[in-house]
């Protein structure tokens, strides 16, 4: 898992790994095996689940955006290399609270339940 936060700065190194309680708790519930994730061999960190946040928008519109992505090794037809892809993509637009982080909190539930209902219909 990996959470990138580079559109969310206001959301902090603490609050990120709150974020990634989440995602594994919601992702152990559902038995799904986790690995842990390497920083400097990145061919070991596939398949992947990476949750971007971007509350770029915020100002303007007052709504973030939480998107779950899990990254795979793909072949392509033309040279059957494997290549690392997005193969799933979940996204989610929600209206911040009075407390954003929170509010990010909670959208990630649901999004996790979303995602791990998904997974076990679709990996029996």
């Amino acid at each position: 898992m990996n959470i990138d936060g580079s559109f969310a700065t206001e959301v902090t190194a603490m609050e990120r790994l709150d974020l990634s309680d989440i995602m594994e708790l919601q992702l152990r519930r559902g038995n799904i095996e986790l690995r842990s994730f390497i920083a400097n061999k990145p061919e070991l960190n596939v398949p992947l689940i990476v949750l971007s946040i971007d509350t770029s928008n915020r100002v303007s519109t007052g709504q973030f955006d939480l998107i779950l992505q899990v990254r795979d090794h793909v072949t392509i037809d033309r040279n059957q290399d494997k290549t690392v892809a997005t193969t799933f993509r979940l996204s989610r637009t929600a209206r911040s609270d009075v407390n954003e982080v929170d509010t990010i909190k909670s959208e990630l539930r649901e999004l996790m339940s979303e995602f791990v209902s998904i997974y076990t219909q679709q990996n029996p």
